[in-house]
Parts: structure tokens; C-alpha cells; sequence
């Protein structure tokens, strides 16, 4: 009751009431005495037998409300107050009403008296009264910006009454003008307030964020109370924040022998802080949980005990806490992110990454910065998601947010998710045997299988491992009529290819194991007949155009481990055999090139001879048809001669030169067995040849293979590493694109959002002037006299009705040409981000480019919502205040007109008051909404800039096969 003995009860303003009767004014005054000598009770004796007499005096009524407002009656008071102003509206009575209310805690009725009272005439001298009522009142309500505006005025009318003061610098501090509120804690008017506004000096100073200054404002205030609850606990709070424990937990506990039980659970929940702070996090729980069983909805408790619970394991119980924080609201932005991130946190620890994520998402979207602990709880979600290229982004990013501080955690999750980024390569020291190349190809396999982008490799990997488990090819090749398939039916033992002086082998002929002679025709168009060997003889004659290629499958033991291609001849008539026979030096494993002894060597065989990779491993000369060289006795010195040209000129180039006849030794290979010469068959040079072919090509064909397979794999990872380098290069290339939009947007964002406000309400208002030229126009007709001379100018309703509603009509649609004008403008705006997107997304590889696709879809989604904002908040505003102006107004600026006479500024004045604030409100909400929509177009621009150095990111790391290339290499 302190401020409210401070008024004056101001009763003698009641006088002024000349016609009051004798015995009515006598029974006052004795009242008026008992009052004065705060004998309350006997007071209202006798006021209520004068109202019982004479109910209708305002001044019998108001005293009443005095006796009961003094005796804290408030109920009572206010009733009395109440039927006080019904009888006659006085300022006094209205200002004990509304303090009568206000201690009812019905700061509404309170709200309203105080303004009345403030309308009255008799206002001036209780202003200040009133003034600071409603300050109060609002500052309760939660309505701090209406109650500094009044406590302003209340100040100004009372510098020098403290009360006021403090509490306008409290009001301030709840709208965060810090600065301000302590300038007026300077003021003289606030120096006699002491210790409530050393206690205030303390919040603000808090608030600054200077806790020194606000813990030696605490102290200050502890000197006039040494156990002020408040003064304590704000000791506590600044000293737990300057890291000083000791005497935070000490003022805590002296707070809490001090505190009733409503300022229990807020010591309970500063003791639980200052004890998680030095770790003691058992006690710090206890604590917690000691205030939120006293309060419930304690959020910085909540947060506290989620945090302990969730670095025990215990995420469940967390989860409710973090979520408990969450559904009480409120407008504290860093409990609520805090919050989130707790909540995402226990997400995460439970499995649920998706709910985790999209609570992270709130959080950096709510975030004009993001935090070092957002961007890394959103690393370790992505890298438990399976995507570390994202969770590399999202740790480097926490790593720059983090500034000059080191965050262990952070760096040392980045590596983790660099490590899962790169392939788990296990690659042998060497590529020495087939085991160790198989096992490297097997690696690569499931490394192209790991990413689309990377899976056309896969064809030439799978058929390499193929290769390697399969029999060791050898291709018969060589010039034209050299004598190949007789060569090949040899070494069977069976005419199983056609001979002849015509080039029969117009396709390559692979000659396999199998359980039956037979022979499949391979199609060009795919179809495959499986037919005996003369039809297929007869096939290569008839439909060679149609055939591809044949498969001969023979069960012979030798073609367990090696298969045979008969090809077309270098010389043969027709460039596709040549093309067939020189693709097969590229892919068999071994080589048998069959000359004619005849024509041993010519340049162009030479040529081939030289590209042969690996000949000395894989190649053998066969000097075939040495039989034309004369009888088997006599022939020697003659073969001698060209197996040296040979070897002279390629033996750097090839496993060993053969001399033999093929065709002799096909006859003897195919002699009835009586007829059988061992003698004239190793005379052929057959035998030497198959020995050697069989001890070091066929016994070694596995080593053959390694070498060309380490061969082929060396090109696929130099094929890779360019593709890796190509595809850098261009998410790198994409990325400056990217970067270029965002910086177009920039521009237009910082001059297109204010601009086009201004030019749009100049133009409205164009418009607006416009549809009142009509108006007037319509307001003259109807105005004209009709009949005689006589007729009063009158707007009849009808006209006043039509008029009105054609105003309404017309601004109508003006407002909805603005809008389609806007919304064009933001239509163009669009379609240039697509265009500039869209060689981006076509210049990326489908899944990447699917993926970006969905960003710009998902953009076009936030910006249709943002246009039908745009009817909401801009213009629906407009029509709306439109609307309402011409439905309030439009009648008496009719009769403004008519009563006006002649036409002129008049008529425009009174009709653009019917109008809204187009300039204002534009300027401010059409800009605004301007400005949402570019931060939309540069949240996706990010989006697409942070895809891309992901891609690119991937692209760097887990593309990486340079430890292959290198193994390949040696």
C-alpha cells in the first residue's frame, strides 16, 4: 500500500455540488471527519443511512469507495466506484476505480477507468495519477511498448518521482532498449529510488551482458538488505556467468533459506546450473528435478536435466524434457534453439535421424548465423545417415563458425567422415600373382557399384574379372591364306574350322571347351542357333553378311584352359576382317601369328608386330608352309635362314619363332591310328611348336593373363582418375555459376525490394487519383438539379449507395492490377533463377541432376506460399482498410461534398480520406515481402551452391583411386 498512501484522496473537488441538502451535506462532513481519522467503519455507518435516504449522490457513492478502498476492500470499492460514475463521470473517481481494479488483478477494467479518466476535463491535476496507472496496467498486460509511451508522459509530467522513473526503465529493459533504460536510471528523478533501481541497474547491466558491472550492482543493493531474495539470486546468476562458483552457490543457498515457495523452483534451477558447471551432475539433477516438481513449465530446468540425462544414455527421458521446453513456447530464442538442438541430439542418440534432422533444419533456418554446435550436430547426423560428403560440408563449416576457438570433437569427427568419404581400399603390396589382381578387380567392382555416376566403368571391370577366370584366349592371326584354320584344326586334331584358298574365315571363330562338338551361330541381331559343325560350314558360306560371329565347342582336354580365335586375315578382301583381326591383337592373351613361309615377314606385318603389347610374354611366329621349301631332308638350311630373319628383327618382339607345316601336320594328326608316323609328324615342326606352347603359353597362362590384365587395369584407373579430374573440374566450373546467381540475387536484393515499393505506390496512387477523377465525375451528375429552379441539391441514399459501392469496385480493382503487377515482376524473377539454373542442372549427371531439379521445385513451392502472402499481407490489408474506411466514412464525406458547394479541393480532400495509407504501407509491407522472397531465391541459391561443393567434395574423395593407380603403376 506504500504508493497508493502516497495519493491524495482529493474528496473536496465534490463542493461544487451548490444543490445538495442540508442534512445530506452535515452527514457527509461527519464522515469526511471519521475518515480523517481513518475510522473507517463509523464512516460507513453513516454514508450508508445518507445513501439509504438519498440514493443518487455521486459524492455519497465515491466516499464509500474510499472507506472500502482503504480498508483493502477492493471488491467492494470498486462496486461503489462504479455506481459513482454511472451517477457522474469524474477524473477521481475513474483513477480509484481503475486502482481498485488493478489490485483485483483485472487489468483490463483497470486499463479502461484510467483512460477515461484521462478524457475528462477535470484530468490535469491527477494526469500523473492516471498516467502512471496505465503504465502499470500495461506493463502487467505484457504490453511494454504502450506502457513506456505512457510512463513516458507520466515521467515527464513527475521527473522527480522515482517510482515512475524505475518502472519506465523497466518497461525499457522488457523491450530491450538497454541503452535507453540506463540512460534513465541516470536521470535525477531515479537516484532517490535506491535499492530497487540498484536492483534494476543489476538486470540491465545483465541483459548488456556486463556481468561485472551487474554483480557489483547486486552487491550495492545488498548493502541496504544483506538478504534481498532478488539481489541474491542476481549475485548468483552474474557470479555463476563469471565463472566465480563458489560464491554462486553460496548466494543460491543463502536465496533459498529466503525464498517462499514461489521463488523456489528459480533457485532450485540457478543451484542445479551452478552445480552442472563444476560437474557434480548428480547433484545438479536433484536439483533440477527438485524445481521442476515444485513448477513444471521451468525451462531452463527442463533444459538442464535433458542435457545431464542425455550424456548418461538415457535419451527417452531427455527427449521429454527438450520436447517439454518446446510445447510451453515463449519468446526466448536461445532457450528455444537450445532446445531443438537437445531434442535433435536425443534424436540422434535414439536413431531417429530423420527427426533429428528436421530439427536441425529449424535451427539454422531460425539462425542468421549458424552455431559451431548446429552445423556439427548436422555433420554427425548426415555421417550416422550414410552421407559423409555432407557430413564433411557440415564439420568444415562448424570448423569456420568456430573462429579462432578449437573444437577437438569437430575436427576429429570431420577426419572420421574423410576416412568413410574414401573408399576402404585393401589393396596387396603387389600385383604379383592372379589371386592379388582378382582381389583388386573384386575392390573395384563394388567401388563403381557405390555410386552411379561411376558405373559405366563397371562393364570393363566385370568382363576383366571374367577374363581372368576364364580359359586363356589365344589368337590365330595373320596375313590372308597363311594357313590359320588349318593351324587351329591341328592343334584339335579335327577339320573343325573351314580350309580353303578363299578367305572362309570372314568372322572371328572362338573354339571352346564343351561337353559335344557343336557350333553356335552368333547374329548380328542377337539370335543365337546352336547347329552341327558342317551346317555351320555351310551357314558362314550362305549367310556370312548375317553373322556376327561362331562359337565352336569341342571336348578336347587343352580346351579346359585355353580357347582359340580363329580370325580374319590381315590381307583378306574386305576392311572388316582386317578391323576383326587387329582387334584381336588388342584382346587375346596370347598370340599366334601364322606367315607364310614364303612371304616371312612383310613391312606391314612388321607394323602389327611393333604395337603388340607385351609380345615378349604373349607372342609366337609360326612360319607355316615350310613344306613348299622342299622335302623334309633338304628344306633345313633354308628354314634356318628365315626362322634368323625373324629373330634378328623381332625377337625383342616376340616369345619364339616355329617353322612347321600345318597342313602336314593336320594329316598326320588325322591318319587313322595304323597309319600313325611319329616320325614324319615331329618332321612338320609340329611338335616343337605344341611343346612350347603347351610348357610356356598354355602352363603359364595364368602369369600371361596377370600381365594383361595388370595392363588393362592400369588404363581403367587412368580412365577413372580423368574422369575424377573432369568431373572436379566441373562441379568446381557449376559451383562458380552458382556463386555468380547468388551474387546476381545479392544486387537485386539490396536496391529491387525498396524500389519497386516506392515506384509501385507511386503508381497506385496514380491510379488511385484516377478512380477519384470518376468518382467526382458520378458525384456531379447525381448533385445536378432536376425539376425547377427551386430543387435543393440532395444525394439521395440510392445515389450515396451507388456511388460508394462504385469507389469500392474501382478500388477493387486497382488493387488487383497492382498485384498482377507484382506478381509478373516475380514471375520474371523466377523464370531468370531457372534460367540461369537451368545449364547447371542439365550439365550434371541424371541423379545429381534429379536431385537439383528438386531444389528448384522445391524453391518454386516457398515462392507460391509467398504469393499468396502477398494477398494476405499486402494487399488483403489494403482492401480490408479500404472496406472499412468507406463503410465508417463514406456517408459523412458525401455529405462533406454536398455541403461544400462548389467542386473543388474539398471534394478530393474529404474523398481521400476514404482512402488507405498506399504509400506507407507499401513502402513498408510491399518491401518487406519483397525482401522475403529474395531470401528465398538466396537460400536456394546457397542450397545450390552447398550441393555442389558436396558433389565436388565426393568427387575429390571418395572418387579417389590413386592408391590403385599407383599399385598398377609399379
Amino acid at each position: 500500500m506504500s504508493f497508493l498512501d502516497k495519493l491524495s484522496e482529493r474528496v473536496g473537488g465534490f463542493l461544487d455540488e451548490v444543490f445538495l441538502p442540508e442534512d445530506v451535506a452535515h452527514a457527509l462532513h461527519k464522515a469526511s471527519q471519521a475518515m480523517q481519522r481513518e475510522d473507517y467503519d463509523a464512516a460507513l455507518r453513516i454514508l450508508y443511512r445518507t445513501h439509504a435516504e438519498h440514493p443518487d449522490f455521486h459524492r455519497t457513492h465515491h466516499m464509500i469507495g474510499m472507506c472500502h478502498f482503504h480498508q483493502e476492500k477492493f471488491d467492494e470499492a470498486l462496486s461503489a466506484f462504479d455506481r459513482a460514475v454511472e451517477q457522474r463521470e469524474e477524473a477521481v473517481s475513474h483513477l480509484y476505480a481503475g486502482l481498485s481494479a488493478e489490485q483485483l488483478g483485472n487489468a483490463h477494467e483497470a486499463q479502461v477507468h484510467f483512460r477515461r479518466g484521462l478524457e475528462l476535463s477535470d484530468a490535469a491535476e491527477l494526469e500523473f495519477d492516471l498516467l502512471f496507472g496505465l503504465g502499470r496496467v500495461y506493463l502487467a498486460q505484457g504490453r511494454a511498448d504502450k506502457a513506456v509511451r505512457e510512463l513516458k508522459k507520466a515521467v515527464k509530467a513527475r521527473p522527480d518521482q522515482s517510482e515512475a522513473t524505475v518502472l519506465l526503465a523497466r518497461a525499457l529493459l522488457q523491450r530491450s532498449k538497454l541503452d535507453e533504460a540506463r540512460k534513465v536510471l541516470e536521470r535525477p528523478g531515479a537516484r532517490s529510488a535506491g535499492q530497487p533501481a540498484l536492483i534494476l541497474r543489476g538486470e540491465i547491466e545483465e541483459a548488456r551482458g556486463h556481468h561485472g558491472q551487474a554483480r557489483e550492482a547486486y552487491d550495492k543493493a545488498l548493502e541496504w538488505e544483506p538478504n534481498h531474495l532478488i539481489a541474491l539470486i542476481g549475485v548468483a546468476r552474474t557470479s555463476l556467468a563469471l565463472g566465480d562458483h563458489r560464491r554462486a552457490n553460496e548466494c543460491s543457498l543463502r536465496a533459498l533459506e529466503e525464498a517462499d515457495e514461489e521463488q523456489l523452483p528459480e533457485i532450485h534451477t540457478l543451484l542445479g546450473r551452478v552445480n552442472e558447471a563444476v560437474e557434480n551432475r548428480q547433484r545438479a539433477l536433484e536439483c533440477y528435478r527438485n524445481a521442476l516438481h515444485l513448477d513444471a513449465r521451468r525451462p531452463q530446468a527442463h533444459l538442464g536435466a535433458g542435457r545431464i540425462l542425455l550424456e548418461r544414455g538415457d535419451a527417452e527421458t531427455a527427449r521429454e524434457h527438450f520436447q517439454g521446453v518446446l510445447e510451453m513456447g515463449g519468446d526466448d530464442p536461445t532457450m528455444r534453439r537450445e532446445a531443438l538442438v537437445g531434442f535433435a541430439k536425443a534424436n540422434l542418440a535414439g536413431g531417429d535421424l530423420a527427426g533429428a534432422r528436421r530439427l536441425i533444419d529449424e535451427v539454422l533456418q531460425e539462425q542468421d548465423k549458424p552455431s559451431p554446435e548446429a552445423l556439427h550436430l548436422l555433420g554427425q547426423v548426415a555421417l550416422e545417415s550414410g552421407d559423409p560428403a555432407e557430413a564433411v560440408v557440415a564439420f568444415e563449416e562448424a570448423v569456420r563458425a568456430a573462429g579462432e576457438r578449437r573444437v577437438d570433437a569437430v575436427e576429429a569427427d570431420l577426419r572420421r567422415a574423410l576416412g568413410e568419404l574414401t573408399f576402404d581400399w585393401e589393396l596387396p603390396e603387389r600385383l604379383d600373382d592372379s589371386t592379388d589382381v582378382v582381389e583388386v578387380l573384386r575392390q573395384l567392382r563394388d567401388f563403381v557399384a557405390s555410386d552411379p555416376r561411376i558405373d559405366h566403368f563397371s562393364a570393363r571391370v566385370q568382363q576383366m574379372l571374367a577374363t581372368l577366370n576364364s580359359p586363356l584366349s589365344v589368337a590365330i592371326v595373320g596375313e590372308f591364306n597363311a594357313g590359320k584354320s588349318t593351324l587351329l584344326n591341328a592343334l584339335i586334331g579335327e577339320e573343325v574350322v573351314p580350309m580353303g584358298v578363299l578367305p572362309t574365315t570372314a568372322h572371328t571363330c572362338f573354339i571352346q571347351y564343351g561337353p559335344r562338338k557343336s557350333a553356335r551361330v552368333v547374329r548380328k541381331d542377337g539370335e543365337v542357333t546352336e547347329v552341327n559343325l558342317e551346317e555351320a560350314k555351310r551357314q558362314m558360306k550362305t549367310d556370312a553378311d548375317d553373322i556376327d560371329h561362331l562359337e565352336y565347342v569341342y571336348p578336347h582336354p587343352d580346351l579346359r584352359s585355353v580357347e582359340f580365335w580363329d580370325t580374319p586375315g590381315f590381307n583378306a578382301l574386305e576392311d572388316a576382317h582386317e578391323e576383326t583381326a587387329s582387334r584381336a591383337l588388342e584382346e587375346a592373351e596370347a598370340i599366334l601369328w601364322v606367315l607364310d613361309a614364303n612371304q616371312a615377314l612383310s613391312h606391314s606385318e612388321f607394323e602389327q608386330i611393333e604395337k603388340v603389347p607385351n609380345g615378349r610374354e604373349r607372342l609366337l611366329v609360326l612360319l607355316n608352309k615350310i613344306d613348299r621349301l622342299g622335302p623334309a631332308d633338304s628344306r633345313g638350311p633354308q628354314v634356318e635362314e628365315l626362322v634368323d630373319y625373324v629373330e634378328e628383327n623381332a625377337s625383342a618382339r616376340i616369345a619364339g619363332c616355329f617353322p612347321m607345316t600345318a597342313k602336314e601336320a593336320l594329316a598326320h594328326r588325322t591318319a587313322p591310328e595304323d597309319e600313325a608316323d611319329a616320325e614324319a609328324l615331329a618332321d612338320t615342326g609340329f611338335e616343337a611348336f605344341r611343346d612350347f606352347l603347351e610348357s610356356r603359353i598354355i602352363e603359364r597362362s595364368g602369369r600371361i593373363k596377370t600381365l594383361e590384365i595388370a595392363r588393362q587395369l592400369h588404363d581403367l584407373v587412368g580412365d577413372m582418375t580423368e574422369f575424377q579430374r573432369a568431373l572436379v573440374d566441373k562441379y568446381d566450373q557449376l559451383g562458380g555459376e552458382a556463386a555468380s546467381l547468388r551474387g546476381w540475387l545479392d544486387e537485386l536484393a539490396d536496391e529491387r525490394p525498396e524500389k519497386h515499393a516506392k515506384k509501385e505506390a507511386r503508381a497506385l496512387e496514380d491510379r488511385f487519383d484516377f478512380v477519384l477523377t470518376g468518382i467526382e465525375r458520378e458525384i456531379r451528375e447525381a448533385l445536378k438539379s432536376r425539376g425547377t429552379w427551386l430543387t435543393r441539391k440532395v444525394l439521395s441514399e440510392e445515389d450515396q449507395t451507388f456511388i460508394l459501392d462504385l469507389l469500392s469496385e474501382r478500388l477493387d480493382d486497382v488493387l488487383n492490377r497492382s498485384r498482377q503487377t507484382i506478381l509478373a515482376d516475380v514471375d520474371e524473377l523466377e523464370g531468370a533463377v531457372a534460367q540461369r539454373v537451368g545449364p547447371i542442372i542439365q550439365s550434371l549427371p541424371l541423379g545429381d541432376a534429379r536431385a537439383m531439379n528438386r531444389r528448384l521445385e522445391g524453391f518454386f513451392d516457398e515462392t507460391r506460399m509467398l504469393k499468396l502472402l502477398l494477398e494476405e499481407r499486402v494487399y488483403g490489408q489494403l482492401r480490408a482498410r479500404a472496406t472499412g474506411q468507406i463503410e465508417a466514412a463514406g456517408q459523412r464525406a458525401l455529405e462533406e461534398i454536398r455541403n461544400s458547394g462548389q467542386e473543388g479541393p474539398a471534394w478530393r480532400a474529404a474523398l481521400r480520406r476514404l482512402l488507405p495509407d498506399t504509400r506507407g504501407h507499401l513502402n513498408r509491407e510491399l518491401a518487406a515481402w519483397y525482401e522475403e522472397f529474395f531470401l528465398a531465391a538466396c537460400r536456394f541459391s546457397d542450397r545450390v551452391q552447398r550441393d555442389l561443393h558436396l558433389l565436388k567434395l565426393e568427387a575429390e574423395h571418395h572418387f579417389d583411386v590413386s592408391a590403385v593407380l599407383q599399385l598398377a603403376s609399379d
